[in-house]
C-alpha cells in the first residue's frame, strides 16, 4: 500500500479524473493499493443519494463575507467562491474546503462487501479521533460517518467499480464550518457538523494547529496499513 500527500488546494473535478485513472490502473494490477491525502478548493458535491440538491434559504450570511451568488440548479444558487459538482459517490450533499483532510483510498476489495469496507473506514477514523482523548467517538448504523457524541466530525461516501474503491473520507480538522449552513449536509441539520480543533482544548489545540496534516496523515497511514494488511 502506498500513500500520496498532495499539497495545495486541489479542484474537485481534477481529482475525480485522477481517481478514475488510478482505479483503472489498480483494477488491472498495474499499481498497488493507493491512499491519497489532500485538501480541496471550496466545493459542494452531490452524491447518488436521494437527497435533492438545494440551498437552505437565508443562510448565505452565515459565511461571513461579501458574496454574489450564481445560479447552479433550479434549486441552488451558490456563492461565486464555491464550486458545485455532481459525483458518483454514495450520499447526499456535503462541503469540502481548506482545512478539511480528504482521504481517497484506491483499494482493490478482496472481500466483496461494500458494507464491510465502509465499517473499516469508519473504524480507522474512530480510532484516530479517539486518540486525541475525545470520548464517545462513534459510528452510527444508517448514518455512515464518524461522530463525537451528537456532532459529526467526518463524512464518508464511496464509489466502487470493478471492486476497486474510490472517493472516501472527509475529516473536519480546522476548516470553516459556515459553508455547511448553505446545505443540509447528507440530510442533517448543519449544526451537527463539528471540527476536531473545536473539540480539543488548550495544549491539544495548539499541537493540532502546528503541522496538523503531517501528524494526521502519518497516523492514518499506519492505521490504513494495519487495517488492510489482512484481506480487504
Amino acid at each position: 500500500m502506498r500513500f500520496l500527500s498532495i499539497k495545495g488546494l486541489v479542484p474537485f473535478d481534477k481529482m475525480a479524473e485522477l481517481q478514475k485513472r488510478l482505479v483503472d490502473l489498480r483494477s488491472s494490477g498495474a499499481i498497488d493499493d493507493t491512499v491519497l491525502f489532500l485538501e480541496h478548493e471550496p466545493v459542494i458535491t452531490h452524491g447518488r443519494g436521494l437527497q435533492q440538491p438545494g440551498v437552505r434559504a437565508g443562510h448565505f450570511n452565515y459565511v461571513g463575507r461579501d458574496i454574489s451568488s450564481r445560479f447552479v440548479t433550479p434549486t441552488m444558487s451558490l456563492p461565486d467562491w464555491i464550486e458545485y459538482s455532481e459525483t458518483e459517490r454514495g450520499g447526499g450533499l456535503t462541503y469540502h474546503g481548506p482545512g478539511q483532510l480528504v482521504i481517497y483510498p484506491i483499494i482493490k476489495l478482496n472481500v466483496k462487501s461494500i458494507a464491510a469496507y465502509l465499517r473499516k473506514l469508519e473504524r480507522i477514523v474512530v480510532e484516530e479521533v479517539a486518540s486525541y482523548g475525545l470520548e464517545n467517538v462513534n459510528a452510527r448504523l444508517g448514518a455512515t460517518g464518524v461522530w463525537v457524541g451528537e456532532r459529526k466530525i467526518a463524512s464518508i461516501g464511496i464509489a466502487v467499480t470493478r471492486w476497486t474503491s474510490f472517493h472516501g473520507i472527509a475529516i473536519n480538522v480546522v476548516n470553516e464550518l459556515d459553508p455547511f449552513y448553505l446545505i443540509s449536509p447528507c440530510g442533517f441539520d448543519p449544526s451537527v457538523m463539528a471540527r476536531l480543533f473545536d473539540l480539543l482544548s488548550g495544549q491539544s489545540q495548539t499541537q493540532l494547529s502546528l503541522g496538523w496534516r503531517r501528524r494526521l496523515e502519518s497516523s492514518l497511514a499506519r492505521r490504513f496499513a494495519r487495517e488492510f494488511s489482512q484481506a480487504s
